[in-house]
């Protein structure tokens, strides 16, 4: 381990403060506390005040609270509360970021870290259970700050003493005096969260009586290095005891694997006893991950699924399955936000992020786990990949990648594709009116993945049957089929804060062919283009969205004045009313037709759909009219009831929508 003097260190800081001070566009990674709001972050959503911790870099800034009560929704302090790209146009730094983040903190089998004070109140009082022992006392605190090397001892004094308990999962396995592959960066800078684990609702605390482990020492390390737009998440798991000491005080530290599947998380919480395994006479294991907490700015965007996520968890409930043990399994999760957006998922390429609970409220992702056995696992090398021989562990250890993005799916992903080693090239590109070539302004294009045979394309398609429709029928073939579920990832054209609206997108995409699709609120969808994607390399592609129809209205009132009005525009609307008279309906619709009492439309009887008008079908002898238009969820668009398109207001009685 490589030891410098004091008067050394003191030198690069004086040169580092030089350095950052002067701004001059080189890569820096640092953590300070604020002492003037000036150096917060700012934003729709931002928390951080006076007192907090900023660890920013030169592309991205993230901010974590001092300890005591969240500011957030969440309970206590030292999680991520506001996080931005690095902005030093004078509209949006010093302060006036964009931040539209709301909080995100590890878990343990659910129990959270207990970053409070000591002081009165519910909260508060956890603290007093931990006595004067200062090793339990819940901490946060700056562990490298940028100004000297990060793993590099001066004198006696280290940021990280890989000899430490806490450090002993960025040693060298081969040669622990040394630094190992985890170990930040001599350039980078951490902030360091201890403290005793708690819960976040107290029913919580129940489980715990049938034999889940819930109480654990919490050391959550966020690490950012120079360059990067994403940081590490890197949290250690101590299990301990009702009197707080570590069970295991002389066991080993054992890395968490990750979950690379479907998987039931009360199989990994409760074991064989209580649930039933896939392995017999499982113990209770240890499942990781973090309560997230986007808000309601951010759209929630996951690969293989789109932006209708709710959908999913909803389907799973239709058919009796339980979102807890059949959860949602994704590559990652994205929130999209206006000019920033974020991702998160597992350090591991091919880890994926359970989404069992999943709310505007509360979002709880798990991205490791696995069960305990002492001795030898009873099955196969696949069937043991999340077991753990737990007799002898002192520290379990799991990552996580959490990316900031420029205000799309892609620019976030790209980032964990770096730090997860994903091969990816990038895409370049316009979207323009099919009608006079003009630029499109916020368009959204979205990426499916070709599907090579009919059960890729649609519900209830063979594997058997390739897929042979081409870019041209993959919209009627297949999105349609499966109200456009399925898109990896997303661009946004003029995405950012500062750019102009001329209908440009770009950003990362993993190796392989896709199918672009650009689609805006109230135009119908471009035509498909496929595309090629490699690495390393660039490819560009132009998307046509055809032109939208307008409708001017007047709204005039029985004196024929105009009025002020709110428009509602859309199919199969109510158009009639009924009322019963001596237990005979009356109603205003024409002769021929009955006002049907369930959707408040005038229906014709009839015979067969011939009878009926083109938007509508016979069912039951009546014409009952059948939207054919509907907001696509999965791309992001807002959902309304079906056949409502949208809707205006008028202050002087004119006015025209498109």
């Amino acid at each position: 381990m490589k030891r410098f003097s004091l008067a050394a260190a003191g030198l690069l800081a004086i040169l580092a403060a030089l350095s950052g001070g002067c701004n001059d566009g080189g890569q820096f990674a640092r953590a300070y506390r604020i002492t003037n709001r000036h150096q917060a972050i700012g934003g729709e959503s931002a928390l951080a005040d006076l007192g907090d911790y900023v660890l920013e870099n030169d592309r991205i800034r993230i901010a974590v609270p001092e300890p005591g009560n969240s500011v957030g929704p969440g309970v206590y302090g030292g999680s991520l509360i506001d996080a931005d790209l690095q902005r030093s146009d004078p509209a949006h730094r010093a302060g006036r970021g964009l931040d539209q983040f709301t909080e995100l903190f590890p878990i343990g089998n659910l129990a959270i870290p207990a970053i409070c004070q000591k002081g009165e109140g519910k909260v508060e009082s956890f603290c007093g259970y931990l006595g004067e022992d200062e090793a339990l006392q819940p901490k946060v605190r700056i562990l490298c700050d940028g100004s000297r090397p990060c793993r590099t001892c001066y004198d006696s004094d280290c940021q990280i003493d890989l000899s430490a308990d806490l450090n002993l999962d960025y040693a060298d396995p081969q040669d622990p005096e040394m630094a190992g592959p985890a170990a930040p960066s001599e350039e980078a800078a951490v902030l360091r969260i201890e403290g005793m684990s708690g819960n976040y609702l107290e029913a919580l605390g129940l489980i715990s009586i049938i034999g889940v482990k819930m109480t654990f020492r919490v050391r959550n390390d966020f690490i950012l290095e120079p360059g990067k737009r994403h940081v590490r998440i890197r949290t250690m798991l101590i299990e301990a005891g009702r009197d707080y000491k570590p069970v295991n005080p002389d066991g080993e530290m054992v890395m968490l694997p990750s979950l690379t599947g479907p998987r039931a998380l009360f199989s990994l919480l409760l074991g064989s006893g209580m649930f039933d395994t896939e392995l017999p006479d499982m113990d209770p294991g240890v499942a990781g991950g973090d309560f997230l907490f986007f808000g309601d700015r951010l759209k929630l965007f996951a690969p293989g699924i789109g932006f209708d996520i709710y959908r999913n968890i909803r389907n799973k409930f239709a058919v009796g399955q339980d979102p807890l043990n059949n959860p949602i399994t994704a590559d990652f999760l994205a929130g999209v936000g206006k000019h920033v957006s974020y991702a998160i998922a597992s350090s591991d390429p091919e880890g994926c992020y359970l989404l069992p609970i999943l709310s505007g409220a509360v979002t709880a992702g798990f991205s490791h786990g696995a069960h305990c056995f002492e001795g030898e696992c009873p099955g196969t090398p696949e069937q043991c990949t999340n077991v753990i021989d737990c007799s002898n562990v002192k520290s379990f250890v799991f990552e996580r990648v959490f990316a900031v993005g420029a205000g799309d799916v892609a620019s976030a992903a790209g980032a964990l594709y770096e730090a997860r080693g994903i091969p990816f090239g990038r895409i370049r590109g316009r979207v323009i009116d099919d009608h006079n070539h003009n630029p499109v302004t916020h368009a959204e294009v979205h990426v499916y993945p070709i599907p090579k045979n009919m059960a890729e394309c649609r519900p209830g398609g063979s594997p058997d049957d390739p897929y042979t429709a081409g870019a041209e029928g993959f919209e009627e073939k297949c999105l349609k089929q499966r109200d456009y579920i399925g898109p990896i990832s997303h661009l946004r054209t003029d995405k950012g804060a500062l750019d102009l609206p001329e209908g440009l997108f770009s950003g990362p995409l993993p190796v392989g062919q896709y199918y672009l699709l650009a689609k805006v609120l109230h135009r119908p969808a471009s035509r498909v283009v496929p595309v090629n994607v490699q690495e390393d390399e660039l490819t560009e592609v132009v998307l046509q969205l055809p032109p939208p129809a307008r409708i001017k209205f007047e709204v005039r009132d029985e004196s024929n004045q105009r009025v002020p009005a709110k428009i509602t525009i859309g199919q199969c609307l109510p158009n009639c009313s009924a009322r019963l008279e001596s237990s005979v309906q009356v109603d205003n619709c024409p002769a021929g037709r009955v006002c049907n009492t369930d959707t408040m439309r005038c229906e014709a009887t009839c015979s067969g759909d011939g009878d009926c008008l083109p938007s509508g079908s016979c069912k039951n002898g009546r014409c009952v009219c059948q939207p054919t238009f509907n907001r696509k969820a999965a791309l992001g668009e807002s959902t309304f009831p079906p056949g409502m398109n949208l809707y205006t207001y008028t202050t002087d009685g004119t006015g025209e929508v498109a």
